[in-house]
């Protein structure tokens, strides 16, 4: 039986996170910085499956909750990003890897030292105000939904959200990334 796709979301309000925001999901990453850090078949795979042949990426420090999060994570689960109270951007995890030297060189180190090293590669973003503003009847039921499903992604709530964000990338070009 398949496994079902996961829905993650990523909360980018602090400092660090506006800047990460910029450096690898509203931008895509340098594909020389990438060449660094993978392997040449592992990039391939994220290029094909990017929907725009880019880099983009997000990752956790070590720490309690971000590692089984993390480890819990496959290819084709959905990404919100919450973004000072409103979803942002919405994506579908490409690959994941542990890799804190390209974590230091994309994002640098926390004041305590630590890196994002728990990162995956993602396709490329679809802003949600786009699809808002494409599919308003749709969309505004289910971010109301989606507010109260947060605790429990994984029950019948998040599997309707699942299901319409299915629906969206279609219409926005998002594949399935574990294909």
């Amino acid at each position: 039986m398949p496994q079902t796709e996961q829905l993650f979301v990523i909360t980018a309000s602090n400092a660090d996170a506006q800047r990460h925001i910029g450096k690898s999901i509203a931008n895509s990453i340098d594909p020389a910085l990438c060449t660094q850090h993978f392997d040449s078949a592992a990039l391939e795979d994220v290029r094909e499956k990017s929907a725009d042949g880019k880099f983009y990426a997000w990752g956790a420090v070590p720490g309690k909750r971000n590692q089984p999060t993390w480890s819990s994570m496959q290819a084709g689960d959905y990404v919100l990003v919450y973004q000072e109270g409103r979803y942002t951007y919405w994506t579908r995890v490409i690959s994941k890897h542990r890799n804190a030297a390209f974590a230091d060189a994309v994002w640098r180190r926390d004041p305590e030292g630590r890196t994002w090293e728990f990162m995956y590669f993602l396709q490329h973003f679809l802003a949600m105000q786009e699809q808002i503003l494409a599919h308003e009847g749709e969309i505004g039921a289910w971010l109301s939904e989606l507010e109260h499903a947060l605790e429990r992604k994984d029950g019948p709530a998040g599997k309707r959200i699942r299901e319409r964000l299915r629906k969206l990338g279609h219409y926005g070009g998002l594949g399935n990334a574990s294909e």
